[in-house]
């Protein structure tokens, strides 16, 4: 099919190779046959995928092969000018889905092939990704509602997340209908289901937030509420994901419109947030805290007392254990530093709004490096440059020299009157202090140093090279490959990748 100049009867008839053994579970069933030409053009003998069919390894397989193919034909319609029958493959998927939770079945001679589907979450699974494929076609929307129908009911009993986008739902999904299979979901005792229902909630409540009726459904539901107690549920995937749905979700409550009873949800969000910044053990749910405040900031309307959280999270993200927490605050201090430094005419901020708590008087560029640095965001990057991993030093790095870059080329900032407190910096002994102490820099102005002058004795340049260097250039020989192999391969949960 991808070749530019096979012939159409050719392509025709490939088509109908991926497509004939799910045409043969369908005619399985009940159903009457639904595929024109393709199938019946076919290279294979029937028989022998009826065959394969009729077993049950192979026939899952193989059914798997044929959905997988389908959704990936699906993709390639208007790119490689294939002629899928959509609705058709539409209706029969829908009906391996029913065949797979119980739904339907056959008394057919052919129903021994249904029962090896009866059950079976591969199955299920491939059948969901190939719909959420067949969905983004205009002529699926004539099972809209049927598909939607399926999918409620599916996610009632399964522990699988809605497979379908969010730009393919109607108005059935702003309905009561959803929300109470999503509440049942989030009660799960299995904590995929309740991860995966929160990161679809996510999802919906991204798309349809503009959206009143949505809106108001979502508020009116307990869903809110019931989020808020899985941010401690033991699972830390699943209190991650709270976090993120609950940042959505704090998004449309600052709308025009939504009832003011609704508004003590964002007030409080941010301190809990904060709490678990500082107290969670596990890095996935405070990886998901900067990140939702990163969203906050780049999609305003923000809380109105952000400024005062957004200190204690840069600073809390900077001494974090976890290198991830590290990268995401530093991109959370880029965020600050373009918005503010965009009122100021230095920055292209890509953002629409400035924040209100960023809003400053000033225009120039020294007004603006005061309010980064009651931000204590200059001691954010320098923890950052000397850290011991090095992707977030790569960053500080890069964040400073742009920094460096656009004060350097502007003789108005006044330099002196920008400082950053050295003193009683415990990282500045055996980072910044001994850095300086070479460039001879006397230890009495080390304490009261400006930020200006703090850029300019540093060799950032030099800093960013080393720092791109890869660790092999210290010794690149097989003796030194295999002591990395070996060392790789010590158990201990400090090694361990978690692949979720």
């Amino acid at each position: 099919m991808h070749l530019e100049n096979c012939p159409h009867s050719l392509k025709k008839k490939a088509i109908g190779v991926v497509l004939q053994p799910l045409e043969l579970v369908t005619a399985s069933t009940d159903l009457q046959q639904l595929y024109s030409d393709p199938v019946k053009e076919l290279g294979c003998q029937r028989s022998a995928v009826e065959e394969q069919l009729s077993q049950k390894r192979s026939c899952i397989s193989l059914l798997c092969l044929s959905l997988s193919s389908t959704a990936e034909l699906a993709g390639m319609q208007n790119s490689l000018h294939l002629e899928i029958p959509v609705q058709s493959v539409t209706l029969s998927v829908l009906k391996v889905l029913k065949v797979c939770v119980g739904m339907s079945f056959s008394s057919s001679p052919s129903s021994s092939i249904l029962r090896n589907l009866i059950g079976c979450s591969k199955v299920q699974k491939c059948a969901l990704d190939t719909l959420a494929s067949l969905s983004q076609s205009p002529k699926s929307t004539v099972f809209r509602s049927e598909v939607l129908s399926v999918l409620l009911l599916i996610s009632g009993q399964s522990g699988y997340r809605l497979h379908c986008s969010p730009e393919s739902l109607p108005n059935l999904f702003l309905t009561e209908d959803l929300f109470p299979v999503l509440k049942k979901r989030l009660c799960d005792m299995r904590w995929e289901v309740r991860d995966s229902s929160l990161e679809f909630l996510a999802q919906l409540t991204s798309h349809f937030q503009g959206n009143p009726s949505y809106s108001e459904t979502l508020l009116s539901s307990g869903i809110p509420d019931l989020s808020l107690t899985l941010l401690k549920d033991p699972e830390s995937y699943v209190r991650a994901s709270a976090v993120f749905a609950l940042g959505h979700t704090a998004r449309i409550t600052r709308k025009e419109g939504v009832p003011h009873s609704y508004l003590v949800l964002q007030e409080d969000l941010a301190r809990r947030f904060v709490g678990i910044l500082a107290e969670d053990t596990e890095g996935f749910p405070r990886r998901a805290v900067i990140r939702v405040f990163t969203l906050w900031l780049t999609s305003p309307p923000p809380a109105e007392d952000l400024e005062e959280s957004l200190s204690t999270v840069l600073a809390l993200g900077s001494e974090d254990l976890d290198w991830e927490v590290k990268v995401h605050t530093l991109e959370l201090a880029q965020i600050l530093i373009n918005q503010i430094l965009a009122q100021s005419g230095h920055s292209m901020c890509p953002y629409d709004v400035i924040p209100p708590v960023m809003r400053s008087s000033g225009t120039n560029l020294t007004d603006s490096l005061h309010m980064l640095q009651q931000l204590k965001i200059f001691g954010v990057l320098f923890k950052g440059l000397f850290d011991c991993d090095r992707p977030v030093a790569q960053m500080a790095c890069s964040i400073l020299l742009s920094l460096k870059g656009l004060i350097s080329g502007n003789s108005s900032v006044r330099g002196g009157s920008v400082v950053h407190e050295l003193q009683g910096q415990s990282w500045v002994q055996n980072a910044l202090k001994e850095h300086l102490e070479k460039l001879n820099v006397a230890a009495d102005s080390q304490k009261s140093m400006g930020f200006v002058e703090i850029l300019s004795v540093l060799d950032l340049e030099d800093m960013q090279q080393t720092l791109g260097q890869s660790s092999d250039y210290l010794e690149n020989s097989p003796r030194s490959l295999m002591e990395d192999i070996l060392t790789a391969t010590r158990v201990s949960e400090d090694n361990i990748v978690d692949c979720y």
